[in-house]
């Protein structure tokens, strides 16, 4: 009873409020909108946690193709003897390592690191401690086989480091195992819980519904029961509100359609992607392996809707299980498409006769990851094709009345229709028996054309070919006498293997006409080609004129769109503060930076080709070419480096990035060459440093062998063929050979040659370090020490030994330097000249303390026996 009265009272106040049955329309649809507003965001919502769940788990997943990656690279460089596979491994090997590193910090501290439920996360955590554990190590090891990249180690070296890999590579590969079943584990409890959460959701949904339905029922029956005896009249007043709501209906579904329309346009203006599906009037999809619905263009999201009734849902809709309800004929397919193979088959939709193409999808390692499949209407062609068979038909009876001989050949059984003014042409009647086959024909083919008619056969049953064949070749009667005939005819049917099947022509009598067309055959055949070619053409123009008209203003639109966007781009590229090269198709664009750097104007190189053709040499073009092609292909653009090659003949390092845009790529270049180099630089003399330590540190080395040792030191250190350490005597204008490492070279040890005539004569001359990377751009070339050693590059300081000059050392090569010698070159040159000038005054000063001991005890001595003399002498 309260319930019937607040119904009583809520109609009421309806009854008071609205005033007619639209107002109570509107507030309905108002409330079922709302709610199903609010259901598509909290599905939103959950929708895109559940995108970071799976993007997590996809993550932690590559980690272990990451960590073989990396255990293979070092092994190949570490065990192989290919020095393309060593290359190879070298250049992938730092930019996996920085990969494999970028994902983990994802995981653990960046956008990816979304804190666990419960005991999900302490597990993870752990997991994270003992992978840094590992990862340090695997860091530490990886380095060192870098170092052997850049020429540091050597190979035996590095094998240690590859097994200490292969024994971490096991341990890493069970913990990310582990932390992808952590993330598995968490994402379907919380899928559950969706569930749940879903129930409930339309639970309410369908309470809220019924309630209102109840609520807005109620008092219209009442109010029915009580106005009856004005029904008739309300009735009325029905009507004319349903017609009036009937208006407002078709205004509103005008205006959502114009809303719609503006969408789409808007929509296809800024998705790439998207744009091309559209575009075409094909419809297009593809799912995964699942059967899980990945793409679907608007074309298919249409017919969907209308066989279904559902509305597709990329990432969600499960097209296996939605054909499985419609029609499970389609499966089969599906299954063909899993296993590798194409499927095409037709399908009736209405009034309209659908192809139906399903065909795999492969990824970069050519596996099948699902399926894409196109249906086209082809209603047109059958149509087409019926009207084809017509105008055969009246093609046939035309040519019986023209006195020209049909024939129809299945080039399949060999089969062959001929008609009654064929057989009349060879002197048969039709009353005649003859077989129906091609044998017949090629029995009334003179044998000197024979070959001929084949040839043209031949070229019309070839698909590369024209399938249209028109040729004269000499005919035989019934009573074998020869006459002249002229045949056309036409491939026009093909099987499902693009096979021809059937082939239609006539054959005309023209004796008469052969002796004037002989002498004009030459002519007519160039003729004839370029008819069948303009026949071709005019057939191809004129089955895509409708086609082409309907896109023709699109494609315009979307032409200046694409200008106006390119226009935008390439100022921003130029505008870019590094070096920057913008790929569409396969022409390229370089701003002033990146032109800068490689020494070439952008009119200098306009294609992809040119690029590597121009800055690489020809036996590394292969190679670049697939490397830069295997990129593209990996689906994401990581920074690396890599070498080019400079207008002047430079080699530069440079750092290389790049971004898809879907239409092209722009990549970001940075030049990074001198501070790889003074890296590189850094670490040599860092290790000559400690090496000179060490042999200044170990006392049991004789001088002798130190000084070789800082000599074979100094000729790694400089790249160079020669060291040698000597002394000079300036006022006798000599030079005297030391040391001299190789022990065996042109150089001897003791050998003493004219001050004047050597290249440290100029050392003592400037009273300075002398560094030529090039002796023959000097006037140094005409010394004696030139013409001996033929050596192009030299280095060499001086070395003082109490203040005072002791000689010089000095390091030369048999070719000049690539790069000219720096500071740091210098420095290291006079520290190894101190370090061996201090040697030479610690040996100087022991062996004048060794002499001063022998004379102490030899005086001590003469004192002994100058006391037993005296004390003989005294007893005596």
């Amino acid at each position: 009873m309260q319930v019937e009265s607040f119904a009583n009272i809520l109609t009421a106040r309806l009854i008071l409020n609205v005033k007619n049955l639209s107002v109570l329309f509107f507030l309905y649809l108002s409330i079922s909108v709302g709610i199903a507003f609010g259901v598509y965001f909290f599905v939103k919502y959950m929708e895109d946690k559940q995108l970071l769940d799976a993007k997590r788990i996809n993550v932690a997943g590559r980690q272990r193709s990451l960590t073989q990656k990396v255990s293979k690279g070092s092994f190949i460089i570490a065990f192989s003897d290919n020095s393309r596979e060593i290359n190879r491994a070298c250049q992938f090997l730092p930019r996996d390592l920085s990969r494999m590193k970028d994902q983990l910090h994802q995981l653990k501290n960046g956008n990816l690191s979304k804190p666990l439920d419960g005991n999900y996360q302490q597990a993870l955590d752990i997991n994270y401690q003992k992978i840094e554990i590992q990862m340090r190590n695997l860091l530490q090891e990886v380095n060192d086989i870098i170092s052997y990249c850049e020429g540091e180690n050597n190979q035996a070296q590095i094998r240690v480091h590859a097994e200490k890999i292969l024994e971490i590579e096991p341990v890493l590969l069970d913990l990310f195992e582990a932390n992808v079943g952590i993330y598995e584990a968490e994402t379907s409890f919380k899928h559950n819980q969706r569930e749940s959460t879903y129930l409930i959701m339309l639970i309410l949904a369908i309470f809220t519904y019924v309630a209102f339905t109840l609520l807005l029922a109620v008092p219209s029956i009442r109010s029915f029961r009580k106005n009856y005896a004005i029904r008739e009249a309300a009735l009325k007043e029905q009507q004319e509100l349903n017609n009036e709501l009937a208006v407002r209906e078709e205004e509103l579904t005008q205006t959502v359609e114009q809303l719609n329309l503006a969408n789409t346009y808007i929509e296809e203006s800024n998705a790439n992607v998207d744009a091309i599906m559209n575009f075409s009037s094909l419809e297009i999809w593809s799912v995964n392996r699942d059967g899980i619905l990945v793409k679907g263009n608007r074309a298919f999201r249409k017919t969907f809707r209308q066989i279904t009734g559902r509305e597709p849902i990329e990432g969600n809709t499960n097209m296996l299980e939605t054909f499985r309800d419609v029609d499970d004929s389609w499966l089969v397919y599906y299954q063909k498409a899993f296993q590798g193979e194409q499927s095409t088959f037709s399908v009736a939709r209405e009034y309209n006769t659908m192809e139906v193409t399903i065909n795999p999808i492969y990824d970069r390692n050519e596996e099948i990851v699902g399926a894409a499949g196109f249906i086209k209407n082809i209603s047109d062609q059958i149509k087409t094709q019926e009207e084809i068979n017509i105008s055969n038909a009246r093609l046939r009876m035309a040519l019986e009345n023209t006195l020209q001989g049909l024939w129809d050949w299945n080039l399949i059984t060999n089969e062959v229709f001929y008609n009654e003014t064929f057989i009349k042409l060879h002197g048969y009647e039709p009353q005649d028996k003859h077989e129906a086959d091609f044998e017949f024909w090629e029995n009334h083919i003179h044998p000197d054309y024979k070959k001929i008619f084949d040839e043209y056969i031949s070229d019309a049953k070839n698909p590369d070919t024209p399938v249209s064949a028109a040729f004269d070749y000499m005919g035989l009667k019934k009573d074998r006498s020869t006459f002249w005939l002229r045949l056309q005819g036409r491939v026009v049917e093909f099987n499902e293997e693009q096979q021809p099947k059937r082939m239609i022509g006539t054959i005309t009598d023209i004796t008469q006409r052969k002796e004037n067309e002989l002498r004009l055959q030459k002519l007519y055949e160039s003729e004839q080609e370029l008819n069948e070619e303009l026949t071709v053409r005019e057939e191809e123009l004129t089955a895509r004129e409708e086609e082409l008209s309907q896109y023709v203003k699109e494609l315009e639109e979307i032409r200046e769109r694409l200008e106006a966007s390119e226009k935008r781009m390439r100022i921003v590229i130029e505008n870019l503060p590094v070096g920057a090269v913008l790929v569409q198709d396969d022409q390229l664009y370089i701003n002033k930076q990146m032109s800068d750097i490689i020494g070439y104007k952008p009119n200098e190189i306009k294609t992809v080709h040119q690029w590597f053709h121009t800055l690489y040499p020809e036996e590394d073009y292969e190679n670049i070419m697939k490397m830069y092609n295997d990129v593209l292909s990996a689906g994401h653009i990581d920074n690396f480096l890599i070498n080019i090659f400079t207008k002047e003949g430079k080699r530069r390092i440079i750092e290389v990035g790049g971004y898809d845009f879907g239409t092209g790529v722009v990549w970001t270049i940075s030049d990074v060459t001198e501070k790889r180099r003074a890296e590189k630089m850094l670490i040599r003399n860092e290790r000559a440093v400690r090496d000179l330590h060490h042999i200044s540190s170990n006392t049991d080395i004789p001088l002798d062998e130190k000084i070789n040792q800082i000599l074979d030191l100094g000729m790694e250190r400089f790249k160079m063929d020669l060291a040698v350490f000597s002394n000079v005597d300036i006022k006798k204008d000599l030079y005297t050979i030391k040391n001299a490492r190789p022990p065996r070279g042109i150089l001897k040890q003791g050998e003493v040659l004219e001050l004047k005539e050597t290249y440290c004569a100029r050392i003592l001359e400037d009273e300075q370090t002398i560094a030529i990377e090039d002796i023959t751009t000097t006037n140094r070339c005409d010394f004696l020490a030139y013409h001996r050693l033929n050596h192009r590059s030299y280095i060499g300081t001086a070395v003082y030994v109490n203040d005072q000059l002791c000689g010089t050392l000095h390091f030369s090569g048999a070719h000049p330097k690539t790069y000219p010698f720096t500071e740091n070159d210098k420095d290291m040159l006079n520290l190894m000249a101190q370090w061996l000038g201090s040697e030479l005054e610690r040996a100087g000063t022991a062996q004048k303390l060794i002499e001063a001991k022998g004379v102490a005890e030899d005086a001590a001595k003469a004192k002994s026996d100058f006391l037993a003399t005296m004390s003989h002498e005294i007893r005596t």
